[in-house]
């Protein structure tokens, strides 16, 4: 369990209509995770989307992407082709709070990724451990609080890269105490936020 200290300054009055809008609670995209049947039984019969990566990707995992049962779980995953990169890269990952009900912090949830890189014969040649992600914050809400991470890219080695989460990051959580300042003076509340099989994303190269 991490424990993270987040400052935030807001007016209380007005930030209910700040942040991302309201999504499924934690058990009902937990419940979707274990509803859906698996895409198919070997990495081979992935397939891997090709993206232009001039510019940041952004892309949702949720209850209408595939899942797969890796050897670290059952998951929800993204799988990317990397073939058009042409010399070694270093990626920024981002994994964005999403507020899981109308209490903000209380029932929000985030998707810690762990990140496979395979070869060309679809073995996977290297991960980048979910430890990698470490929570952001900055002095407001909307996308930035999120788990944010670096990892680099070898392009003569590194054709595709699968994002996922394992089983023991959906058992897991970041503990974040929330400094709140208004009006009113400043006060500190202290939020388990819960790990999900889904979520929204950047990627970019650095």
């Amino acid at each position: 369990m991490k424990k993270i200290l987040l400052i935030v300054t807001f007016i209380l009055c007005s930030c209910a209509g700040l942040g991302p809008a309201p999504e499924a609670s934690i058990a009902s995209v937990n419940s979707d995770l274990n509803r859906t049947e698996l895409c198919c039984n070997k990495l081979s019969d992935i397939t891997f989307e090709t993206i232009q990566l001039n510019k940041p990707e952004t892309f949702r995992i949720d209850k209408t992407s595939r899942a797969y049962n890796f050897n670290t779980g059952k998951s929800f995953y993204k799988a990317i082709n990397l073939k058009q990169i042409d010399e070694s890269k270093t990626f920024v990952l981002r994994s964005y709070f999403i507020r899981g009900g109308h209490n903000y912090f209380k029932q929000g949830y985030v998707f810690k990724p762990i990140v496979h890189v395979l070869d060309s014969n679809l073995n996977i040649i290297k991960t980048i451990s979910p430890d990698v992600f470490t929570f952001h914050h900055e002095k407001s809400f909307g996308e930035n609080f999120r788990l944010e991470g670096e990892f680099n890219i070898n392009s003569n080695t590194d054709k595709y890269l699968i994002i996922s989460t394992t089983t023991a990051e959906l058992g897991s959580s970041t503990e974040a105490t929330i400094v709140q300042g208004s009006v009113y003076g400043e006060f500190r509340n202290t939020y388990q936020i819960a790990h999900s099989p889904v979520g929204s994303f950047k990627l970019e190269l650095k």
